[in-house]
């Protein structure tokens, strides 16, 4: 069986070496043998499944998401983790590479865009090809940030009939 170092990081063992010819004559040697810890983990999310949260348009600086991905190697010059982002909306959220923390870094428009979409990708730092990805949705809160406009512009000259009830409709 291949040793552990993440279960277990030393081995004891006695080996007890006897006359064949008499019993009682023996020879006994204990032995340690202690593993040493390779780059054998890559990334994992404690979070699974695609996560959503929701945030107020117009709004910078919001924590959106820390991350909780984590490397199982046991010492830390294996099980440190890098952090980026990655998807179609990423330019709206910016990450501390080092704590996986997210927050919004460009204000949403709920007129523009209802949701946004990004990936958080954890980087095994001493090998590229060991990563774990997790992926969220940020909804957009509308926010009563636009005033009325007319459509059929501001002012007009209106001709009524004698007993008209009805005088103009507007649409904003």
């Amino acid at each position: 069986k291949a040793f552990d170092h993440e279960l277990k990081q030393s081995y004891a063992f006695t080996v007890v070496a006897t006359d064949s010819n008499d019993s009682t004559k023996k020879a006994t040697k204990s032995f340690t043998v202690n593993s040493i810890d390779v780059n054998d983990n890559a990334p994992i999310f404690g979070s699974k499944g695609l996560l959503t949260s929701s945030v107020q348009e117009n709004t910078t600086g919001t924590v959106i998401y820390v991350s909780d991905a984590k490397d199982n190697d046991v010492s830390k010059e294996f099980n440190t983790i890098a952090y980026t982002l990655d998807g179609v909306d990423k330019s709206y959220f910016a990450i501390d590479a080092n704590t996986g923390k997210v927050t919004l870094s460009k204000a949403f428009d709920h007129e523009l865009q209802q949701s946004y979409a990004f990936t958080v990708v954890a980087t095994d730092s001493n090998d590229s090809t060991k990563k774990a990805t997790q992926s969220f949705t940020v909804n957009s809160i509308d926010v009563n940030d636009n005033a009325p406009v007319f459509t059929g512009g501001a002012s007009k000259d209106l001709t009524l009939n004698e007993g008209a009830t009805e005088i103009y409709t507007a649409a904003a």
